[in-house]
């Protein structure tokens, strides 16, 4: 971490978070789950405030064992984060795979 972390996300930061109440967010608590969703959904407002308040280590240590990021946007984060995103957990072999169905009747 760069800067101390609020106790709450800024309110422009809240549409990303649209399925938990994101007032009750705490970053300083939940800075891995908030990585992974602005590192793949954010815009240039919301990626500004990640480098605010993490360092490049912490965002690689998130790309390295998120499973979320998008295979969108994990091509831009390995490029910046100077990594091999193939790799990465998420691109690892069985989980390109497409899943079985889940309900076989």
């Amino acid at each position: 971490m760069l800067k101390q972390l609020p106790t709450r996300l800024p309110k422009y930061l809240h549409c990303y978070f649209w399925d938990v109440g994101a007032s009750k967010i705490n970053p300083s608590k939940n800075s891995p789950y908030i990585l992974e969703r602005l590192m793949d959904r954010g815009d240039l407002r919301a990626i500004k405030w990640i480098f605010k308040y993490f360092s490049k280590r912490d965002l690689k240590k998130v790309f390295q064992q998120s499973r979320n990021i998008s295979k969108f946007s994990r091509p831009l984060w390995a490029v910046y984060l100077k990594t091999n995103s193939i790799k990465e957990v998420c691109l690892q072999q069985e989980f390109l795979q497409s899943p079985g169905t889940a309900w076989p009747y």
